[in-house]
This record gives C-alpha cells, sequence and structure tokens, in this order.
C-alpha cells in the first residue's frame, strides 16, 4: 500500500487516507448560510475519495467574513444548514472538517479577495499593546483562540492553518511558523496546515509545482506535531513522494480538486491501489480493470 493511501490516525479519528481538500471559499452563501451548492460542492470530493473535506473559510460573527457572500456559523440558522453537509461527507467515507475563520483587516470587502491574517505578522500588526510588538504579543490573541477552541471542545481534533511566510523583508517567517505552531501544540493544537499567502504589494512569491511543500516540511522538523502540505499537487505520484520523503504526513489540494473532483480515485488508480472499497459502489463499473 502506498502512503497517500494508508490510514491516518489523530485525537481519536482515522482518516481513510492521507488525500485531502483543502478549504477553498466559494463565495456563494446569503447571510452566512450554506446551501445546496456547498452541499454538492463539499460532498463530491468525498464521493471522489478524499479523506477528509474541509469546508471554507467561516466566519465565527458577522463582520468576520471576507465578502458578504462568505459562509457562517455564528448563529443556529447556520449551524443548522451545516449539518446534512456534513452528514453527507461522513456518508460517503470522508471526515468532515470546518475552517473556523475572522478576516482580520481585510474583512467584509467585496469577492473574490480573500482575508489574511492580521495579528502575527509584522507588517500588518502596529499595535503596542500586549498583542503587538514581540512574537509572544503577536501570537497571543492566536492562542487564546486554540485555548478557547479546546475547553469548548475537548473531543475534536484541532487544526490551525498557517500562511507561513510573508515573502517580504521584515515579513513573518517559517521560523516564525515552526515557532509558534510549538506553542499552539503544547496548548492543544494537534495538526498544522501549511499554506502561504499574500500580504502587501511588494511580496515576492515564487509558485511551481509543490512550492509550499519546503514551508510544511520545515515545520514538521521543527517537531510541533503533524503537518499537511499544500500548493500545486496534482499527481498521485508527486503527493506519494511527498510522504516518502518526509516532508509532510498528509497532503492537502485545493484546485487540483476542482479540476477533478474524483482526484483521489485517480491517484489510487496510478499509484496502483487494488482496494475497490474506496470506490462508490455507484461507481465500481468505472473503475480501471488491472
Amino acid at each position: 500500500m502506498s502512503l497517500l493511501f494508508s490510514p491516518f490516525d489523530l485525537h481519536d479519528i482515522t482518516f481513510r487516507n492521507r488525500l485531502w481538500v483543502a478549504p477553498m471559499c466559494q463565495y456563494t452563501a446569503t447571510d452566512g448560510v450554506p446551501n445546496t451548492w456547498h452541499l454538492v460542492h463539499l460532498s463530491q470530493f468525498a464521493s471522489g475519495g478524499a479523506g477528509l473535506v474541509i469546508a471554507e473559510a467561516t466566519a465565527v460573527v458577522s463582520e468576520g467574513r471576507i465578502t458578504p457572500e462568505d459562509t457562517g456559523i455564528w448563529n443556529d440558522e447556520q449551524r443548522d444548514a451545516w449539518r446534512p453537509i456534513a452528514e453527507q461527507i461522513r456518508a460517503r467515507g470522508a471526515v468532515a472538517g470546518i475552517q473556523l475563520a475572522h478576516a482580520g483587516r481585510k474583512a467584509s470587502t467585496w469577492s473574490p479577495f480573500s482575508g489574511k491574517r492580521q495579528f502575527l505578522s509584522p507588517l500588518s500588526n502596529q499595535r503596542t499593546d500586549e498583542y503587538g510588538g514581540s512574537l509572544e504579543n503577536r501570537a497571543r490573541l492566536l492562542l487564546r483562540i486554540v485555548d478557547a477552541v479546546r475547553a469548548a471542545a475537548p473531543d475534536a481534533a484541532l487544526f490551525v492553518r498557517f500562511s507561513a511566510t510573508d515573502a517580504a523583508d521584515g515579513g513573518w517567517t517559517v521560523d516564525d511558523t515552526a515557532t509558534v505552531a510549538g506553542w499552539a501544540a503544547e496548548r492543544g493544537a494537534e495538526f498544522f496546515d501549511i499554506s502561504s499567502g499574500g500580504l502587501v504589494a511588494h511580496q515576492q512569491i515564487t509558485t511551481g509545482p509543490g512550492y509550499q511543500v519546503p514551508f510544511a516540511a520545515a515545520v514538521r522538523a521543527a517537531g510541533a506535531g503533524p503537518v499537511g502540505a499544500v500548493g500545486e499537487i496534482t499527481t498521485g505520484a508527486q503527493a506519494e513522494q511527498i510522504l516518502q520523503t518526509g516532508e509532510a504526513d498528509t497532503i492537502l489540494a485545493g484546485r487540483e480538486w476542482l479540476r477533478d473532483p474524483h482526484f483521489a480515485l485517480r491517484a489510487a488508480t496510478e499509484l496502483g491501489e487494488t482496494d475497490a472499497s474506496l470506490w462508490p459502489v455507484q461507481y465500481v463499473r468505472a473503475r480501471p480493470a488491472r
């Protein structure tokens, strides 16, 4: 069996494989309430073999949305609308997750802009109180959030998603990410999704196949805990190599799932996986002959 399609255990959850769906904003909600688009969009990835499906950045308060079309989870109507979506994901064999978010200083803009962190980066955090200045101060809000989530959901698997670098002089660095991830792990965070993103106009981001994988590898090497790699990972062979070389514990993909909602089934075929259970029974006749 390939590493990519081996189970992954975290907390008290067993994920059926290590090929997961990263959160991707859809800008399709009304008043923060997910709808049939989100139901079909997210559940199709579970049918396509994903081990974990993470719903998009979902605001914890109305004013924390990136755009007015973002999903939310600050009231009962939104909670109740998420329930059947999570149930459908689980019914198709995947674990359902959600990215809880507040867009900070970039909240309440118009789609399709994406919100970034405010407190962690010294480029955006110009505060002079206990939340600004030193790395410890800039990390204070995140660590308090970890404490609060862990207290409210002691039985949940708690992930933290980092933008690992500002890619700009004087900004947030991969070393900062590794340090703060370690502090978050001490407070109960169990897994780190290592991405990156732009914050300032003078950023220098070079993209290409697997361009963010070294960030995940650096955080993993620092020993904070298991990590997921993301960033132009488009084939089963590429994903498997990342795991085999110890750069990450799992793979998160975004755009490749949009191009092919059955990415995991394709990757399994590419890697010679013979376990038919990954395929929905309704699709078994489409499984390539071996």
